[in-house]
């Protein structure tokens, strides 16, 4: 899929930009499978004129048990440039320039009728800081 668009982020600055995304998806087994998505885009900022292109990969791997329950692994590579070091919000999506890396492993399970179990780990590592990690632990249940 390609897509080229204009994007207009206010009255005095205009973005041009192409984008295109590619995505796999195959079933390895019946309860397992595996996805990547691959996105390119460019954009130049129409006023200022300056150029930014963005490359990001993000493959997820999903194991299904049924009703009770599943285990999701996701990863997220990006990778931005721009021949300048400070640019517009717009330019790159809200995305900044250098290497970002997201991942995330999240398991539920089902403990009893209307009882199940969600562990939940998170990654943002961004250009200008270390990796941040958050975990979540919930029981949720139905009566």
């Amino acid at each position: 899929q390609a897509t080229r668009y204009l994007n207009t982020a206010s009255a005095n600055r205009e973005v041009l930009a192409w984008a295109l995304e590619g995505e796999i998806t195959r079933d390895l087994r019946k309860d397992l499978q595996v996805r990547t998505t691959v996105r390119g885009e460019r954009g130049r900022e129409a006023v200022l004129d300056l150029l930014a292109t963005t490359l990001r990969v993000d493959p997820r791997l999903e194991w299904r048990r049924g009703i009770k329950g599943s285990l999701t692994l996701d990863f997220s590579w990006q990778q931005c440039w721009s021949d300048a070091e400070r640019i517009p919000y717009e330019l790159l999506n809200g995305a900044r320039v250098g290497q970002t890396i997201r991942a995330g492993a999240e398991a539920r399970t089902r403990i009893g009728r209307a009882t199940s179990f969600s562990l939940s780990w998170h990654m943002d590592r961004l250009p200008e800081r270390q990796a941040v990690h958050s975990g979540r632990a919930q029981i949720q249940s139905f009566f």
